[in-house]
């Protein structure tokens, strides 16, 4: 992988986040919605280890990310519905979506590491 591609994988979570950031703040959406930044910033976190894992490897990552993300809302939904006996939708999508969050942040961190790492 060479220094440019690595300042871009290291950077391009930043400046999006700051994009969505400069959004919400220019357009005073918090007061509107009960959206955060996070909440858009997650697929552009999964697109971007997507592709920075297919022009490094040329294998897909978000089949296996999809996967692993339907067993956590799996997993997800029996502690809820093993907790509190009942199921509810709004609360449920809100969890998942945060979960979902931290999984893809994690992963690019990863990525992150791995890029700096390799050879």
């Amino acid at each position: 992988m060479s220094v440019l591609t690595k300042v871009f994988i290291l950077l391009f979570p930043i400046v999006t986040y700051l994009i969505l950031w400069g959004i919400f703040r220019f357009f005073g959406l918090k007061r509107y919605t009960k959206l955060r930044v996070i909440d858009l910033w997650t697929p552009f976190l999964i697109y971007g280890a997507d592709r920075f894992v297919t022009s490094a490897t040329q294998i897909s990552l978000f089949p296996y990310f999809l996967l692993a993300a339907a067993g956590m809302g799996i997993l997800l939904l029996v502690i809820a519905v093993f907790i509190t006996k009942q199921f509810q939708a709004g609360p449920y999508f809100r969890r998942f979506w945060r979960a979902l969050f931290f999984m893809s942040t994690s992963l690019y961190i990863s990525l992150i590491i791995a890029a700096f790492f390799m050879h």
